[in-house]
């Protein structure tokens, strides 16, 4: 007699289940790394905006960074927290550095504002 002809597939079976389960693992701990890294890294892309009138603070807010390499950055904001300003200062997360913000794009009918910032070398979202 020759055996159960069914146990080389069930041998070859487990093994691709070995395999499988085997990469599934990694693939497991390496997309938790990354959800750690993209946590910290959406972290740094998020920037908190000041506008003053004078030395006197009028509106704080937040912003995104779109877009940034070593000499400037790009951050996105509500129109809002731009509102009777004549200075927005840009505070850079876990840093007490804050950067001044030139308005490149307000739209206050949207809501929206594209404000420039030199010196801004921050991870955009």
């Amino acid at each position: 007699m020759l055996g159960n002809p069914l146990t080389p597939i069930r041998s070859s079976f487990s093994k691709l289940l070995e395999y499988v389960l085997i990469l599934l693992s990694f693939s497991l701990v390496f997309s938790h790394a990354n959800a750690e890294l993209r946590e910290s890294l959406f972290n740094m892309s998020i920037v908190t905006l000041s506008s003053y009138e004078g030395k006197t603070i009028l509106r704080r807010g937040s912003g995104i960074v779109v877009q940034s390499d070593r000499f400037n950055g790009y951050v996105v904001t509500n129109s809002s927290y731009l509102d009777g300003g004549d200075t927005t200062t840009i505070s850079i997360p876990n840093s007490r550095a804050e950067l001044v913000a030139r308005v490149m794009r307000d739209e206050p009918s949207f809501d929206f504002a594209l404000l420039k910032v030199n010196g801004l070398n921050l991870p955009p979202l």
